[in-house]
């Protein structure tokens, strides 16, 4: 991958373990990279925190900027201020969405692939999406 110059896949979910040099840790990860909070294959970020333990949960909020609200805000905001080129937010973590909005659960033959955003998402969020990208400097015109 490194000689064909293509980015490397980071998921912030699999940053948590608490081993420093954890490669998905927001700090660690390189500029030539596509961050995610979560993939298709992953929960949303809160039905993924909701089943955390609690030394889980503490180990995730102490590694996540203060100040950004709920934990799927506090993701977002981790990867928008990581050197990583490009940060890809799924609509279901935008929308603090919990499990019942999963695309896919590797490994089971049902419920997959069926997710569907039914309404425009708000002026609210519109607006919450482009102050965060403009904060980070992940806006262009």
């Amino acid at each position: 991958r490194e000689r064909t110059g293509y980015p490397g896949m980071k998921i912030l979910q699999f940053a948590f373990d608490g081993v420093e040099d954890n490669s998905y840790l927001p700090q660690n990860i390189e500029r030539n990279s596509v961050v995610y909070t979560g993939t298709h294959d992953n929960d949303t970020a809160a039905g993924w925190f909701s089943a955390l333990s609690s030394a889980q949960k503490k180990r995730v909020r102490n590694r996540l900027p203060a100040g950004c609200g709920d934990i799927a805000k506090a993701m977002i905001c981790a990867l928008y201020r990581s050197k990583a080129q490009t940060a890809i937010v799924p609509m279901q973590d935008w929308l603090r969405q919990k499990s019942d909005a999963r695309m896919n659960t590797p490994g089971t033959g049902e419920g997959n692939w069926s997710y569907r955003l039914t309404e425009r998402p708000s002026a609210a969020l519109c607006s919450e999406m482009r102050q965060t990208a403009e904060k980070y400097g992940r806006f262009s015109r």
